[in-house]
C-alpha cells in the first residue's frame, strides 16, 4: 500500500518529479560533503554513498575516546533541541554522526546551519579534551 501513491504519481504523468528529487537529494549530498572537506575541524568518514554521509567533528586536540564522547553528547544535544535529526554510527571504533538526505526542502543554508549548530553545541561542551573551542 505504500507505493500506491508512487505508483498513483507515476501513472498521472509526474515522473518528473521523482528525478528532480533525487537529482536534489544527490546534489545537496555533494555539496554537504564538499563543506565537510573544506571544514579543518570536521572529517568525513568515506566519500558518500548516495544521500548518506558519516562525519564527525574533529578538534585539532585530543583523543579519539573524549573526541567520541565530544560527538555522542553533540548528537544527543541537537536531538534534544529539536532542531536536527541525526543518528550516530561507530566504523574502526570511532564514533561518527551520520545524515541521510532525504528531505526534498532541505537547503545549503540549512546544512551550514547544522555545521554551525554542531560548532556551537561543541563550544558548550565541556569534557576535558584540552580544548573545546570550535576552531
Amino acid at each position: 500500500m505504500l507505493g500506491l501513491r508512487a505508483y498513483a504519481l507515476l501513472e498521472a504523468g509526474q515522473n518528473g518529479l521523482f528525478e528532480n528529487y533525487l537529482d536534489h537529494s544527490l546534489e545537496m549530498t555533494r555539496y554537504f560533503a564538499d563543506l565537510i572537506k573544506a571544514a579543518d575541524d570536521f572529517v568525513l568518514l568515506c566519500e558518500p554513498k548516495p544521500n548518506i554521509l558519516c562525519y564527525r567533528y574533529q578538534p585539532k586536540q585530543g583523543n579519539d575516546e573524549d573526541i567520541d564522547q565530544l560527538n555522542q553528547r553533540v548528537r544527543k544535544q541537537l536531538i534534544d533541541t529539536g532542531d536536527f535529526f541525526i543518528v550516530q554510527v561507530t566504523k574502526h571504533g570511532r564514533t561518527y554522526l551520520r545524515s541521510a538526505l532525504m528531505n526534498p526542502f532541505i537547503t545549503p543554508e540549512i546544512l551550514e546551519a547544522l555545521l554551525k549548530k554542531i560548532r556551537s553545541l561543541v563550544a558548550q561542551i565541556k569534557i576535558g579534551i584540552g580544548t573545546t573551542s570550535p576552531n
